[in-house]
């Protein structure tokens, strides 16, 4: 950010992800911006209408930046929000498993964090469509993953230890697949129990599953 311009940030908090409130982090954003002349806002989530209902929130406010203060679900939705607007989006890691911040390497710390969103610089990312409703700029699956992750999501337990649960119940299933992947230059058949589409090298667990993945090199390996 350039001296002694003042931004307008909206804070869209998720308050479910991550496995605990959300308070310390409002309360952190608010103590980093009291003497700064820059101007904040928050928005919390509620499960219903959110995209319509944030939509709304920056049509009204016009900011400079969005920033998502949750997991990879809420920078999937703020994404498909911003993705033809221009707004920078900041990621504040608040939720489960974090992997787009751990790809971008958004530290893990509020301030440090509040510190690259206001004083960082931006960057252009790959972003694809799947199916012409969803969107992925980070890691899309099909298979043991996907199901893990709707199990984690119908749970009502959060955190890693809900993720724990989740992979104990998937692995205990281990659906296999067979499966057609058709691209411009071949046709590969296979059986699987995992398929990813991936823009990024790493899950927020850090494993990895696409070693030479990078997020703006107009690429997505399968």
């Amino acid at each position: 950010m350039q001296n002694g311009v003042q931004l307008k940030i909206l804070f869209v908090i998720n308050p479910v992800s991550g496995g605990k409130e959300k308070n310390d982090w409002e309360a952190s954003i608010r103590e980093y911006f009291k003497d700064k002349p820059h101007s904040t806002e928050f928005y919390l989530l509620t499960g219903k209408d959110d995209k319509v209902s944030v939509q709304h929130h920056i049509d009204r406010l016009q900011p400079d930046r969005v920033v998502a203060v949750g997991g990879d679900g809420t920078v999937k939705m703020l994404a498909g929000i911003l993705k033809e607007t221009g707004i920078v989006l900041g990621i504040l890691p608040a939720g489960s498993a974090n992997g787009m911040a751990r790809e971008l390497k958004v530290p893990l710390v509020a301030e440090q964090a509040l510190d690259v969103i206001v004083n960082g610089s931006c960057r252009k990312l790959d972003l694809i469509k799947i199916n012409e409703e969803e969107i992925c700029l980070h890691l899309s699956d099909l298979g043991l993953n996907a199901l893990l992750v709707k199990n984690f999501e119908q749970s009502s337990s959060r955190g890693m230890w809900g993720y724990g649960k989740a992979v104990f119940k998937v692995l205990w299933k281990k659906p296999l697949m067979y499966l057609t992947i058709k691209t411009d230059k071949q046709e590969v058949r296979r059986k699987a129990y995992m398929v990813v589409i991936a823009n990024a090298q790493t899950y927020g667990t850090g494993a990895i599953i696409n070693p030479d993945g990078q997020l703006n090199d107009g690429f997505f390996e399968v």
